[in-house]
């Protein structure tokens, strides 16, 4: 199957965040472009599911492009958003998820350049952060197990907001 028609659907929605330069999705598009998409054995979806579900986006459609995906084929995606895939995605798709959503667990990220050159140079004595609210119980039980540690700090809101 062609996903160039899904691609085009994003570009046309595509409005970037404003606390992020790249979301996941699109910086693994990009890297793999470089290989023209031939280091995997099974075929990947170029879908920017972070990116799509911010904005408004006609979910019917993307719905029934990927209800035709092959059903004898093996296929697999990659979601940055926390809360995963909004659609019901097929049996035959793997979903490397961000913050613990899909099959295969990846480490949610966040890209700030200007706060990173801003303190880059300083000395560090927190271990590693928190900001966030808590939407899945991993986390409620992450904040559990390391709250009482001192070079971890949480920044807790009961709402998501993009404000950090």
């Amino acid at each position: 199957m062609n996903y160039l028609h899904l691609l085009d659907l994003i570009v046309e929605l595509y409005t970037p965040p404003p606390f992020s330069q790249i979301y996941f999705e699109k910086y693994f598009y990009n890297y793999i472009q470089l290989f023209n998409n031939r280091i995997f054995k099974i075929d990947y979806i170029p879908v920017f599911w972070t990116e799509l579900q911010i904005s408004e986006y006609n979910k019917t459609q993307l719905q029934d492009t990927i209800n035709q995906l092959d059903t004898k084929q093996s296929y697999f995606t990659i979601v940055q958003n926390d809360d995963g895939i909004h659609i019901s995605i097929p049996n035959n798709v793997i979903v490397f998820g961000m913050g613990g959503i899909g099959h295969i667990p990846l480490p949610l990220t966040y890209e700030n350049p200007e706060l990173f050159e801003k303190y880059k140079n300083n000395t560090k004595h927190i271990l590693c952060s928190f900001v966030g609210s808590i939407t899945h119980d991993c986390i409620k039980i992450m904040v559990d197990e390391l709250s009482h540690k001192s070079d971890i700090v949480f920044l807790i809101n009961d709402v998501w907001t993009h404000q950090i």
